[in-house]
């Protein structure tokens, strides 16, 4: 992944230095890709910007480059606010010692708003009953940097539990292997809890399966993060339709959304 997106990189930048025919496209493509890639509202608002100025012929103001996001980091749900490191989330949101830690490890990157639904309500019930959180974020190759930067401290677990709510083993898209990520997790020596997010299934549609989960689903939130050791994969947040009222939806008054 990291060859790729060096790749694109030079297609980007050689789409700005020769900005004709077929190596415009693609440098336009290459941007349109990290707008997505990087995700978050002023992002998406920017690749819909230069794609409606390069191919509908809109009038616009050129966009700014794509806003770049740290790969992992410490996020709060609950306030919005993100820190840079352990320590400074620490440092603002003090420990009850008496308490158990519960870490959250969700997406990072163009999956962060979707991930941070599931992420949030979880937050807002393990606060409201008392627990410490550390919610940690991470893009798609990151995981196993974010675990030890966030869940440690001085070489030292920091959390009691964790909740995942993403997809896949945490090392799919990481040059690693899975002994490291097994030797990661036994040191981190606490229980990973799957959530399962159905980030494409209405809720639903879920319930009136007789089957449940896709084979997609199945092998995507379920197998292969077994594979790593996590348990107790249950449902916890899918998609719904929600009504809007005219003013925001116009021609399409309903969307959908993910609810826990």
């Amino acid at each position: 992944m990291r060859s790729i997106q060096r790749m694109m990189n030079l297609v980007e930048k050689g789409g700005r230095i020769l900005p004709f025919g077929k190596l415009r496209h693609a440098g336009n493509w290459a941007r349109l890709m990290r707008y997505w890639h990087q995700g978050g509202e002023e992002n998406i608002k920017n690749m819909l910007t230069l794609g409606a100025m390069e191919y509908l012929g809109f009038d616009l103001p050129k966009p700014p480059p794509p806003r770049v996001y740290p790969d992992y980091g410490v996020f709060d749900p609950l306030s919005g606010q993100s820190y840079s490191d352990l320590a400074a989330y620490r440092s603002a949101v003090p420990v009850d010692p008496e308490k158990p830690v519960v870490g959250l490890l969700f997406y990072g990157g163009m999956h962060f708003s979707q991930s941070l639904v599931p992420a949030r309500e979880f937050a807002r019930q393990l606060k409201h009953t008392g627990f410490n959180l550390i919610p940690v974020f991470a893009t798609a190759g990151y995981n196993l940097q974010a675990i030890q930067a966030c869940f440690f401290s001085e070489n030292k677990p920091m959390v009691d539990a964790v909740v995942y709510f993403q997809w896949f083993q945490m090392a799919t898209f990481i040059d690693s292997t899975e002994p490291d990520t097994i030797r990661l997790l036994k040191k981190l020596n606490a229980p990973i809890f799957t959530a399962c997010p159905m980030f494409g299934r209405e809720i639903e549609k879920w319930e009136e399966s007789d089957q449940g989960l896709s084979p997609i689903e199945t092998l995507t939130t379920i197998i292969l993060p077994e594979l790593d050791g996590m348990i107790e994969p249950i449902p916890s947040a899918g998609l719904r339709e929600k009504h809007l009222p005219a003013w925001k939806a116009r021609s399409n008054r309903w969307h959908l959304s993910l609810t826990v």
